[in-house]
């Protein structure tokens, strides 16, 4: 991990909460995305959906190490979709926004996110309607956006998911985006080195599946071109992902880019969104789990 002393540019993610809707021992999943590898330097943060909580999270997450999160120092809200443990609270989001902070919340969500939005806010819609507390941009498959934040911007992308809802799985890059990858070159000492089409490495970046029931092609998306860190979320019933389909489809996705693929993928993956029966099982496995307030630094 980098030295959180230092306001070194580069992607970093800190979980704010790692459990499902039901979870008595975690917050429901949300993350925090900084373009610093210490997002204490970071006044134009990006949040990745908004529990009622929100508040509450940021604080415990922060711990002094983080110069003090808070709502003031958040830019953009990525709002994956719909069920109430991603968005419930919106209401406190619109209301905090407009009062304390007086200024509006940019929400980056897939069409059908942003419709559906007002049902989250009746009980503010005395203050306005969704436009005036949000610049609501709308992002799908095939029409990345590229958020402008300070000196610097982060380019998203988004896949739908097979989730009960119209759900975005995502990924971050810090810059303009993405360059296709070079074939990999094979190195003396038997391995292998990934470039993209500049004769550069491949930027550090960020993937994450959200709700989903395991998904072969979302799979393969989420490690296309190479990601630093993929979050995948496991759970129970026909709209989360099955642990066992975790375990048949590692290496997948890296294809025959890397040597020993299934073994850079176990020390990528972080798991998330875990219920709280599934916990030991995972922690007896060869997985790493998302931890509240544990930052990734994206290298």
């Amino acid at each position: 991990m980098a030295d959180l002393n230092l306001g070194r540019p580069g992607l970093s993610v800190l979980p704010l909460g790692v459990g499902d809707a039901f979870s008595a021992i975690h917050h429901p999943t949300c993350l925090l995305l900084s373009r610093f590898h210490n997002p204490a330097w970071d006044n134009n943060l990006v949040l990745v959906d908004c529990p009622q909580s929100i508040r509450k999270m940021m604080k415990e997450a922060d711990d002094g190490r983080y110069h003090g999160l808070d709502l003031g120092r958040v830019d953009t809200l990525i709002l994956t979709h719909l069920h109430a443990d991603h968005a419930g609270g919106l209401e406190t989001l619109a209301a905090f926004f407009k009062i304390a902070l007086g200024r509006k919340l940019r929400v980056l969500a897939l069409p059908e996110v942003i419709d559906g939005m007002d049902r989250f806010l009746e009980s503010v819609s005395g203050l306005g309607k969704k436009e005036d507390f949000f610049d609501l941009i709308p992002i799908d498959e095939g029409s990345p956006v590229t958020l402008g934040l300070g000196d610097s911007s982060m380019y998203i992308e988004v896949k739908r998911t097979a989730h009960s809802i119209p759900t975005a799985a995502i990924k971050v890059y810090l810059g303009d985006g993405p360059v296709p990858p070079k074939a990999p070159a094979h190195n003396e000492d038997g391995s292998m080195t990934m470039t993209l089409g500049n004769g550069t490495p491949p930027l550090p970046h960020f993937a994450y599946s959200c709700d989903t029931p395991f998904d072969l092609e979302l799979w393969d998306w989420l490690w296309q071109d190479g990601p630093s860190v993929v979050m995948h979320e496991v759970g129970h019933g026909a709209v989360h992902t099955n642990i066992d389909e975790l375990f048949k489809n590692l290496g997948r996705g890296s294809g025959d880019m890397w040597q020993d693929a299934e073994i850079r993928q176990i020390s990528r993956l972080r798991l998330i969104h875990y219920p709280d029966d599934m916990l030991p099982f995972l922690e007896a496995t060869s997985f790493e789990l998302a931890r509240e307030g544990e930052l990734e630094v994206i290298l």
